[in-house]
């Protein structure tokens, strides 16, 4: 019974924790990150504001929870792909341009958190591109940098464009930066993928 009682504690502290985080990216989608007050978030979410501050003492804090969720998100999207790692990281921008079209607020803070969240995104970035390429990106560094070029061309369109205010074609001005950031590689992608399918091929025989 204290076994079982304890499990469920468990879940209902994961079960807030996740309600918290629903309802803090809406209100941050919606009325922008400086607007949305954790009173806010605590009243919608159905809980009282000291249960929030037990799981996010500071607003940063669910920032910082919603970047980490968003790198998880982009492992398991990218662990499923069935096309190539550019196409797919193609795919997953539109996919997020798309979410935050109708935002208040595109860009996040200046905030510690996301060094780290761009850090972890870029490897995980990185990593995909490694298993194409058939390299280890501890030892050979081209996919790091192409990870790092891709993200931050994508991060500094976004800011720009929502620095300026000109976002009435916010999807695919993003898109256009990416595409044009992919095409950048040309046929040093399309040779070094060759080359991975070719390695394949012999391994194979």
């Amino acid at each position: 019974m204290a076994v079982q009682t304890k499990n469920l504690r468990r879940q209902g502290y994961f079960e807030r924790k996740e309600r918290l985080l629903d309802v803090a990216y809406r209100q941050f989608q919606h009325y922008g990150f400086e607007d949305t007050t954790l009173e806010s978030i605590a009243e919608e979410a159905g809980l009282h504001v000291q249960t929030l501050y037990r799981h996010f003492p500071k607003k940063n804090d669910l920032i910082g929870a919603l970047l980490e969720k968003h790198v998880v998100e982009f492992k398991s999207f990218m662990a499923a792909r069935e096309e190539d790692a550019l196409t797919s990281w193609r795919g997953w921008v539109e996919l997020n341009a798309k979410r935050t079209a109708q935002s208040a607020d595109r860009t996040p803070p200046p905030i510690p958190e996301i060094d780290s969240f761009v850090h972890s995104y870029q490897a995980a970035f990185a990593n995909e591109i490694a298993k194409d390429m058939g390299v280890d990106p501890q030892v050979d560094l081209k996919p790091t940098l192409m990870a790092c070029m891709l993200v931050g061309a994508n991060k500094q369109r976004a800011h720009d464009l929502s620095a300026t205010g000109r976002t009435q074609n916010w999807v695919e001005d993003l898109l256009k930066i990416v595409d044009e950031s992919i095409a950048s590689f040309g046929e040093a992608w399309q040779v070094n993928t060759a080359t991975r399918e070719n390695n394949v091929t012999e391994l194979n025989r």
